[in-house]
């Protein structure tokens, strides 16, 4: 096992999704203990800590008006990136579990902050979905479908300039996995950065694993720092059923798992993020098992 010391952060954000019981993931894995079945396998676990919504969902109360949506998901977004930015600097490994992705936008602003790598660093994206809506692109005005525009410097300028007006990513460092499903205003933008996508039926063809290698081995080569954010509706339903919008023909674990083995050990690694986990959908427990799954071979 690797010897990171690894400090779990609960991000309980719901306000991005169309389901906003994605919210509830990460207390749904802290009640599960999730942190001790880590130890058990060997993962130095300092902490599990949990960010919570200004305003919390609840199913019996009216539904949000947009405005007040982006409200609690600035908030929220701008206390992740902070405390993010303070775990890195107590030299600990974060691993931020959601939660919608719409969480990514604070996860990684914090991360390159503290860092200071707003020139070189990577990041790579496991997804079924490009994520790549601006507000003024995006038909359903839902956020969790908007922190890679964000990220790259676009859109709602307070979540485009969290921590600092740059933009956190660089196009030529940042890199799709697993995506099928996307909308044209998204493949516009990002076809226009000449940001690299490793689609479904590419990797089917090459193999997640031979690909996500090559990738691994090049930014080693070229940038400071990476991060990998795992949206699970990457994954094909019948492995990760728990998420609010799933995608058929999607990555299998047997596939990916492998592919991730001992990536901690690489120390240019600098953050793990896991996203979409909806516990309502959960079947059997899959999608909270893939989370375990995924993190053991992380760290191994």
């Amino acid at each position: 096992m690797t010897e990171r010391k690894i400090a779990l952060l609960g991000a309980q954000m719901g306000w991005g999704a169309q389901k906003h019981e994605t919210e509830w993931g990460s207390a749904q894995l802290q009640a599960q203990k999730l942190d001790h079945a880590l130890r058990a396998q060997g993962l130095n676990i300092q902490s599990f800590s949990q960010i919570k919504a200004l305003q919390p969902y609840s199913a019996n109360e009216p539904a949000l008006e947009i405005n007040a949506k982006l409200k609690y998901i600035i908030d929220f977004n701008e206390r992740l990136a902070y405390s993010l930015a303070q775990m890195m600097a107590t030299d600990v490994f974060p691993v931020v579990i959601g939660g919608d992705h719409s969480i990514a936008m604070g996860t990684w602003s914090g991360v390159v902050d503290a860092l200071d790598a707003y020139e070189d660093f990577a990041l790579i994206w496991v997804d079924a979905h490009l994520d790549a809506h601006t507000p003024d692109t995006s038909l359903s005005q839902a956020i969790h479908g908007m922190p890679v525009a964000h990220l790259l410097g676009f859109g709602e300028r307070k979540l485009a300039e969290l921590l600092d007006a740059r933009p956190k990513i660089k196009p030529e460092h940042f890199i799709y996995f697993g995506i099928r499903s996307f909308e044209q205003a998204e493949i516009d933008l990002v076809r226009s950065l000449g940001i690299r996508i490793y689609d479904i039926k590419e990797i089917n063809a090459k193999g997640f694993e031979t690909l996500f290698k090559e990738v691994i081995e090049r930014l080693s080569k070229q940038v400071s720092h990476f991060g990998l954010t795992i949206d699970l509706d990457a994954f094909d339903p019948s492995d990760a059923p728990g998420v609010g919008s799933p995608e058929k023909n999607g990555l299998f674990k047997k596939d990916v798992l492998p592919a991730l083995k001992g990536l901690a050990k690489n120390t240019k690694l600098a953050a793990v993020e896991i996203a979409e986990f909806n516990p309502t959908l959960d079947e059997q427990n899959k999608t909270q098992l893939l989370i375990h799954e995924i993190l053991i071979e992380i760290f191994k």
